[in-house]
């Protein structure tokens, strides 16, 4: 049977439109350019052995006017190649009870919701797309990340008509499924849904533990988090140095060739660095979960403790996720949601998400599909609860 994308596929015209959004900012990318090799051609910026900065001027200008278009194709070319990928690897299916879309390549998305738990479903348009004939299909259920990632975008105006009809029509059969007359008593609903529930493979930390590798991208991490800070940390010091040289006589300008705080850059990166070492190893050894008959438990714990408990009655989304770093290490994580992404408590905001981290793509995609299957076990509400 063809998927979704093969009944309903992308038009041709969101590559152009993806063009088009990006257009501006290469042309920018590309006088900038421009602009700086004028700079220093002419010694704008370094010290140049031409005097006569009018001719020079001139040249470097009539230079960059002759290798304006080259530069800005060659610009163009890797921003060609990537929505190329980007379409062509763009997926979205619907089986029986979820619809699946999964998009992106450095850091690709798969996210799949039941079609108990959508909420809305609608077809909407900006400026470009009604200047292109083109059409965006959202549904979202009650996660805020739904509505993000939950969209098929770039479609024409019978596939965005489709669309739309295939998921409403979907709902509407959920609908009535769910009102299908249960057992009236809780012990033969607790025996019919730990009978399908012992019918799955346990999941738990010890059966899906972390990748090995999944240490390294922490270090990795690390280290770029380290670098970050010492980045943040630089233009404080730059902002303060030149202010108190500007602002205060005595103290020169060049404060900072001498300021004590290059000496001990090393030191500061590598206490960042084992800080950071420290966190990921404490983290990983209280890190726990496990998949029970009807809940989804797991422990995380460093400076503070959380222990979250997710009924599978409650889940609305489940999302297969990449990073850039984990993309390079063939890893992915498992991100469960349930209808209250934030929780609000006193001086601090904790999410309620369910992340299984570090497990090889084709784990993570076995641990979706069976909690799929799982959550199809439970009498749940459109709203989760």
């Amino acid at each position: 049977m063809d998927n979704l994308k093969s009944k309903y596929p992308l038009s041709p015209r969101k590559f152009w439109k993806k063009m088009i959004q990006k257009a501006p900012f290469i042309i920018a990318v590309t006088f900038l350019i421009g602009i700086t090799f004028i700079l220093i051609y002419t010694g704008g910026l370094t010290p140049s052995p031409h005097n006569d900065f009018d001719s020079d001027f001139i040249r470097s200008l009539n230079i960059f006017t002759t290798f304006s278009v080259p530069l800005f194709l060659l610009l163009l070319l890797p921003y060609v190649i990537y929505i190329r990928y980007y379409i062509k690897t763009y997926y979205y299916d619907g089986s029986d009870t979820f619809v699946t879309i999964k998009k992106g390549v450095f850091a690709p998305t798969e996210i799949h919701v039941q079609y108990l738990k959508i909420q809305d479903v609608y077809v909407d348009q900006d400026v470009l797309d009604r200047i292109m004939g083109l059409y965006d299909v959202h549904l979202s259920s009650a996660t805020a990340t739904s509505g993000m990632e939950a969209h098929i975008d770039g479609v024409d105006k019978h596939a965005a008509e489709g669309l739309k009809s295939f998921l409403l029509g979907k709902i509407q059969l959920s609908d009535m499924s769910n009102k299908i007359p249960v057992p009236n008593t809780q012990s033969q609903v607790a025996t019919k849904n730990d009978v399908r529930f012992n019918s799955f493979e346990e999941i738990s930390n010890i059966t899906y533990p972390l990748h090995p590798l999944w240490l390294i991208t922490e270090i990795i991490s690390a280290a770029i988090t380290a670098v970050w800070f010492l980045i943040g940390l630089a233009f404080v010091v730059i902002f303060v140095s030149f202010g108190f040289g500007i602002l205060k006589e005595g103290i020169p300008i060049d404060i900072l060739n001498k300021s004590f705080l290059w000496r001990f850059i090393p030191l500061i990166y590598i206490a960042i660095f084992i800080y950071e070492i420290v966190y990921v190893l404490i983290w990983k050894s209280n890190y726990k979960f496990k998949f029970f008959p009807d809940y989804i438990y797991i422990h995380e714990a460093v400076l503070s403790r959380q222990e979250k408990q997710i009924p599978y009655r409650a889940v609305q989304d489940v999302t297969v996720t990449q990073d850039l770093i984990y993309r390079l290490f063939g890893l992915a994580n498992v991100v469960i949601r349930n209808a209250a992404d934030i929780q609000s408590v006193p001086n601090r905001r904790i999410s309620n998400d369910i992340i299984i981290r570090g497990q090889i793509p084709e784990n993570a995609e076995k641990i979706a599909e069976i909690l799929k299957k799982i959550i199809l076990t439970k009498n749940a509400s459109r709203t989760g609860l």
